[in-house]
Parts: structure tokens; C-alpha cells; sequence
């Protein structure tokens, strides 16, 4: 129940500061935003400043107060998830009456803005999320730190990466698990640790892992390298014996002071998010020159599951995965496709060159084909999950 809870607490905290982000940057430029929710609709509660009386009035359901409001709706949902901006007259098509406080009254650099605002604030919600990770204490391989002043805590041998359908990820392993021993004999380093499992290629081990608090043990037997890694992912390793297919670490937590913290997370952040980006860039290239596919599409379920996994393993490793999201989510909402945020930038772009309105109709219509697509693609890609991670998701 608390992995579930975990989970849906971490998603909803994405999407709000998201959809914060475009509130922020559209009240900052005196674009009206009628409502601003928590949570998905029906409406439970309303809550709206009076224009004649300046005074704040609570409301419930969907009724909302016949004198005429000065401010913003603030309201919390029935569907506790995520959260909502209704802006004013971003649906408004060319012939309708423009009021100066709308969103297509403003220049096209104001609109800009207004569109960039959530993606700029995931990119916020990761710097503060991998700020207090460093200050708490964050897991890394690094043997020499420069800094001082750190507070270092050993870990262990841990499961740094793991390859899908491998004995390890069919076993039951998972990211983040730390390995205590190996049938009983324990080990100091990891390359100790690879070179007895390299003798045990189709017999039976015993692991004894630490996740978060518990100790459990699991069956693995190890196959030869070339039954579990292509020929492109075994150049240059020296792997000839039995393997799991994973990879070790030995792992220890520090935790920087504040100052350092804070920036470190900014930089780490930047750096993530360029490294995310040149990923995507080496998938769409892979794709159109190769007809290849590099890895696999995840949708909501593999999200919810990998942060399940997450919190299994520490609340940290649940926050550095809640940031990477969130980064994640930024990059997305960058593409130019129709109804993401990259998509209508495009349009304001374009409008910018032309020096004069894009109809609305078409915009509009062309926002709803790639939602439609959008929503197809996520429906294809939660199939996907469900049948690819049904065991860990229902177990």
C-alpha cells in the first residue's frame, strides 16, 4: 500500500509542478488564468476573490458564484492527480472577441512563455529534488572525492544496471539491490564478486540482497555471455564464463553540505538533461537512417512500476528517479508534435516568422489530430507494459 501511495504521490507531483509552471509564467504576463486545480475534475471545492467586495468566497461543486470574480478559481478535484490550468481563450478561434487579458492578445513572445512555463518548472522540480538528494546523501562509485567536509557512509556491492530478461531480472533482482552474498561467501570487491560468478555458468547460486530494510534471498543461475549479451554489447568486456547480466558497483552514500549541494544538483541536473537529450537524438537517428529501435518505449504502468521498484530499494533512489522523470517529462513536452507544448511553441514560432495569425480552426484541429495520436500511441505503449512487466505488476 505505501509502494502504491509512493508511486502515485511521486506522479502527481510531476504533472502539478508542470502545470504550476504554465500558471506562474501566464500570471507573470497578465494572461488570465480562470482556473487553477488540484486534481482532475468534477470540482469538490472552490475557492474565488469577489470583484465588487474583494473578499474570498468558498464554494463547492460546479456551480460557480454569480457575481462576477477578480481572480483566479483555485479548486481541489475529485481525481486527487496531478492538476489543471483552464487559461483564458487559449481555445478561442480567429473570429471570436479577443480580450486583453487572454492568451492570444498577447505578442507571440508572451505566449512563448506561457507555453515554456511547465517545462521550465520539471526542470526547477529536478534541480530541488537532486539538490536534497546530494544534502541527505546520494549514492555514488566516485573514489576520490576533491570536496570536503562530506560525510561518507559504505553501502556495498550494488546492482548499478540490469539487463531485461536476463537471469537476474527473471530471478526477481532489481536496480539498486545490494548484494551481501553469494551462497554464503561474502565479498569485499565487486570484481571478486563477477569472477565467482563467471566459474558458476549453468549451476545454481544463492544471492542474499539487502532492499531498503529487508534481506532476501534469490535463485539465479548463471548463463554463458553470449546467451544473454549480443555481440555489440560484449566488444570489449571480458566476459567468457557464466554472468546474470548485470552490472556491480561498489557503492557509498555522502551527503554535501548545503551550499555544495545546491550546486551540484543544478549542475547535475544540466547534465542529465543534456545526456537525455543526446539519448533521444541517438534513438530518432537509429530509427530513420537504421529502421533500428534502441530499447523500449515505457508509458504510465512501467513508470508507476520502475518507481515502485525505486521505493522498494530507498526513499532516495525514489527521488533521483522522481527527478530523471521529471527531466524526462521537460524533453518530451519539447518535441514539436501537435498538442504537446513543443508543438504549439512550433505554431507560435511560425507565427512569429509569418508576422501575422495562424487560423485558429486549423491549429486547432491539427492540436486534436495529434492528441488523438497521442492518446492511441499511450494506449499501445500501456498494452506494451502491462504484457511485458503484467508479473511485477500484479504479484
Amino acid at each position: 500500500m505505501l509502494t502504491i501511495l509512493a508511486v502515485f504521490l511521486s506522479l502527481s507531483t510531476i504533472i502539478f509542478f508542470h502545470e504550476f509552471g504554465h500558471f506562474i509564467f501566464s500570471r507573470l504576463i497578465k494572461i488570465k488564468v480562470e482556473e487553477f486545480g488540484f486534481g482532475y475534475p468534477p470540482r469538490l471545492v472552490g475557492l474565488v476573490k469577489l470583484k465588487r467586495t474583494k473578499k474570498w468566497k468558498i464554494f463547492f461543486g460546479k456551480e460557480i458564484p454569480k457575481e462576477e470574480t477578480a481572480s483566479t478559481i483555485y479548486s481541489l478535484n475529485l481525481i486527487p492527480f496531478g492538476g489543471f490550468n483552464k487559461i483564458k481563450g487559449e481555445e478561442v478561434f480567429q473570429e471570436e472577441k479577443i480580450e486583453p487579458d487572454s492568451f492570444y492578445a498577447k505578442s507571440w513572445w508572451q505566449r512563448l512563455l506561457s507555453l515554456s512555463g511547465g517545462i521550465v518548472f520539471n526542470i526547477i522540480l529536478a534541480m530541488i529534488l537532486t539538490s536534497i538528494g546530494f544534502k541527505i546523501g546520494i549514492p555514488t562509485t566516485e573514489k576520490n572525492l576533491l570536496e570536503k567536509n562530506l560525510k561518507i557512509k559504505e553501502v556495498g556491492i550494488q546492482i548499478i544496471s540490469i539487463k531485461r530478461n536476463s537471469p537476474a531480472n527473471r530471478a526477481g533482482l532489481i536496480l539498486g539491490d545490494i548484494i551481501l552474498k553469494i551462497d554464503n561467501y561474502e565479498f569485499k570487491e565487486e570484481k571478486e564478486m563477477v569472477d565467482y560468478i563467471d566459474k558458476k555458468a549453468n549451476q545454481e547460486i544463492t544471492l542474499k540482497v539487502k532492499r531498503g530494510r529487508k534481506e532476501l534471498d534469490f535463485k539465479v543461475i548463471p548463463k554463458p555471455a553470449q546467451e544473454v549479451f549480443s555481440p555489440e554489447e560484449l566488444e570489449g568486456r571480458e566476459l567468457k564464463g557464466g554472468v546474470i547480466g548485470v552490472s556491480l558497483a561498489k557503492v557509498r552514500i555522502v551527503s554535501y553540505p548545503l551550499h555544495l549541494a545546491i550546486l551540484k544538483g543544478i549542475k547535475t541536473t544540466f547534465i542529465t538533461f543534456a545526456r537525455i537529450i543526446q539519448g533521444v537524438v541517438l534513438v530518432l537517428k537509429e530509427l530513420v537512417i537504421k529502421q533500428k529501435m534502441i530499447g523500449e518505449a515505457v508509458g504510465v504502468v512501467g513508470i508507476a512500476t520502475f518507481l515502485g521498484e525505486a521505493y522498494q530499494v530507498g526513499f532516495i533512489y525514489l527521488l533521483q528517479f522522481v527527478a530523471l522523470i521529471s527531466l524526462a517529462i521537460a524533453i518530451t513536452q519539447l518535441i514539436p508534435f501537435p498538442a504537446l507544448d513543443g508543438g504549439r511553441i512550433i505554431f507560435v514560432l511560425i507565427e512569429a516568422i509569418r508576422k501575422k495569425p495562424i487560423d485558429r480552426k486549423i491549429e486547432a484541429i491539427v492540436h486534436q489530430i495529434g492528441f488523438t495520436i497521442l492518446l492511441l500511441l499511450l494506449v499501445f505503449i500501456t498494452y506494451r507494459d502491462l504484457m511485458r512487466l503484467g508479473e511485477k505488476i500484479f504479484k
